[in-house]
C-alpha cells in the first residue's frame, strides 16, 4: 500500500503510512491512535484521528494524501473547480464536521485563556 503513495507535495520526498500513529486527544487528554501519512524527508504529515473518525480506513487517508491541486496552466478553471469539489467530498466523507468541531474547541480554549 505504501507503494501507492505519491511523493511529498512540498519536497518530493518519499511518503510512509503509520496506521497506529499515537496522539493525545486535545479534549480528553487520553492517548489514542490515528492513521498518518508523512514525508520521511521534511516531516509534513496528513493524519485522521480515530478518536474523531473511528471508522476511518487507510485507503481514505491515502486518497487525501495523493490528492494534488492541478496547475492552472494545464487545467481549465471549470476542471479545477470540479476537482476541488471532488476533494471536498472526499474530505467531507472522511471527517464530517468533527475536525471543524475540534478546531472550534481549540480556538475557544485559546479565546478563554487556556492556551
Amino acid at each position: 500500500m505504501t507503494s501507492d503513495l505519491k511523493p511529498c507535495p512540498f519536497c518530493g520526498g518519499a511518503a510512509e503510512m503509520d496506521t497506529r500513529q499515537a496522539y493525545a486527544n486535545y479534549v480528553t487528554g487520553r492517548h489514542q491512535t490515528g492513521i498518518a501519512i508523512y514525508c520521511v524527508a521534511c516531516g509534513v504529515q496528513a493524519m485522521i484521528c480515530r478518536g474523531d473518525v473511528p471508522d476511518v480506513e487507510p485507503e481514505q487517508v491515502m486518497e487525501i494524501w495523493n490528492a494534488r491541486a492541478a496547475l492552472p496552466s494545464t487545467t481549465s478553471s471549470g476542471e479545477a473547480m470540479e476537482r476541488r469539489g471532488h476533494y471536498a467530498e472526499i474530505i467531507g466523507d472522511v471527517v464530517g464536521g468533527l475536525v471543524l468541531a475540534s478546531v472550534v474547541l481549540l480556538m475557544l480554549g485559546f479565546a478563554l485563556g487556556g492556551g
